[in-house]
């Protein structure tokens, strides 16, 4: 299974930020597809290793991952990226 590129995602969340006031904006639409494909590969790793409920996992895991990927761009701490990992290995301990 190809995987797409996580950290090629944060461009997508930067330009949507940039992009807020114009919600019909051809660019979001791609952004959230992007989104869409990152979400749908992690459910799809998390059916493959049998875990409970891979889709709401994915959902779950894409929350700190966006939310890390946003407070590394607006603090420049990369150590939100360990707090982020810790909080989905807690998410996929359920």
């Amino acid at each position: 299974m190809g995987s797409p590129a996580p950290l090629a995602g944060a461009g997508f969340t930067r330009l949507v930020w940039e992009l807020a006031d114009l919600p019909g904006h051809p660019a979001r639409t791609v952004a959230r597809r992007h989104k869409a494909a990152i979400e749908d590969w992690l459910a799809s790793a998390f059916a493959a290793t049998n875990t409970t409920n891979a889709k709401e996992k994915a959902r779950q895991v894409m929350l700190p991952l966006e939310g890390c990927q946003s407070l590394m761009l607006i603090s420049g701490d990369r150590r939100c990226a360990s707090t982020a990992a810790a909080a989905a290995k807690r998410l996929l301990a359920d």
